[in-house]
């Protein structure tokens, strides 16, 4: 039977390991910075501007609409200093940009002349999407989406923590996600993720949308000061990182680029981990016990499933093998709680399983050398 825990939850203190955790995410971070063609990909990176939350998410309600997967936007003319064009009938998004007022003024102190741009309104922007270009391509990212195998009581711990907080969770086309790994809807308190992943990378996206949630990033849009889009990205995927970790699953391919991308470079994600390390580390251990205690349940729940299929006569016989360890815990002064007594029945009906079939099997291996030696015998003459 599977389990959530794995192998790394149970080897970190429960105090120590959030902060275990950021620190081998710095030190991926620190190592992607070395690899080659990332100086590349982040002087591009660096040209591109970083919109705020509120355009964010206009952009990415404008191109989940048109069906095409999340990509970066740029100004018509902006996209020539990646000598890329505008294609001809290239379709807009229509974004906010400010609008500032020339100030002159005198300081009364030294007489010289200060100028400033106050803000004074709004106006409408249009912006292109990479697929509306053409020309020289854009240096890759460093951020991969992962490829493998996830523990599937893992992923159903991570459902069942989703649901827990009031959300539905569901498989969806990548075409109606608008090409989003993940997507969480506050509204229709909906978590969904796309079909055409990996189970590993469904299960790191899985925790991802559910850090969001438990960082309460949902409830502060709409509010007067919502956290910045790249801060939120910041938390949500540190936790995401630290709790597939503890369940012994790697997301660093993609995690690592992630956060460089979301703070425009290593220094600045590594310097931004360490200013969100408190923040982090709180969510990232909570929703470890929750995912320990999750598996730990589903875990008895299987261990009741077993007992509740095997017959009446193997139960009786695993009972009376296991009541020799029962008296000896009862001797020492041990008091088993439900998890550990359903844990020793279901330990006393495999071995006798076990037992059962290796004698059926040696039964077979006897039968068949019978079988052998009846044939190859010479025939006797009468």
């Amino acid at each position: 039977m599977e389990s959530v825990s794995n192998n790394g939850a149970s080897r970190l203190a429960k105090d120590d390991r959030a902060k275990q955790l950021l620190k081998k995410l710095e030190e991926g971070i620190e190592h992607l910075t070395t690899t080659e063609g990332y100086e590349d990909w982040l002087r591009s990176q660096a040209l591109f501007h970083n919109y705020s939350w509120g355009n964010s998410l206009i952009i990415a309600a404008e191109q989940l609409q048109r069906g095409v997967p999340p990509e970066h936007v740029a100004g018509f003319h902006k996209w020539h200093e990646f000598d890329r064009r505008v294609r001809a009938g290239g379709k807009a998004i229509w974004i906010l940009g400010p609008v500032t007022r020339k100030v002159v003024e005198t300081d009364e102190e030294t007489g010289e002349k200060v100028i400033s741009h106050p803000l004074v309104g709004w106006k409408s922007v249009p912006v292109f999407t990479l697929s509306d270009t053409d020309g020289k391509p854009l240096p890759e990212s460093p951020c991969h989406l992962l490829v493998g195998e996830s523990n599937q009581a893992a992923q159903a711990a991570v459902v069942a923590l989703i649901e827990r907080e009031g959300y539905s969770f569901a498989i969806s086309p990548a075409t109606a996600l608008g090409g989003a790994n993940g997507v969480t809807t506050k509204e229709t308190r909906e978590v969904k993720v796309r079909d055409d992943i990996s189970p590993l990378m469904t299960c790191k996206t899985s925790l991802h949308e559910l850090a969001h949630i438990k960082l309460g990033h949902l409830d502060q849009l709409g509010t007067s000061e919502p956290i910045c889009r790249g801060e939120a990205e910041l938390q949500a995927e540190s936790v995401a990182f630290c709790a597939m970790a503890a369940l012994g699953l790697d997301s660093g391919d993609y995690s690592f680029g992630y956060l460089v991308h979301w703070q425009g470079g290593g220094d600045e994600a590594v310097k931004a981990l360490k200013a969100n390390a408190a923040k982090i580390a709180g969510v990232s251990n909570l929703v470890i016990s929750e995912l320990e205690a999750a598996g730990q349940e589903a875990h008895l729940q299987a261990l009741q499933g077993a007992w509740e299929a095997a017959s009446d006569q193997e139960r009786a016989l695993a009972n009376r093998n296991l009541q020799p360890r029962l008296e000896a815990h009862k001797k020492a002064g041990i008091e088993l709680d439900g998890y550990q007594l359903a844990e020793l029945r279901a330990q006393s009906l495999l071995t006798l399983q076990v037992r059962s079939q290796e004698r059926q099997e040696d039964d077979r291996a006897v039968r068949q050398m019978s079988q052998v030696a009846h044939v190859s015998a010479p025939a006797q003459a009468h």
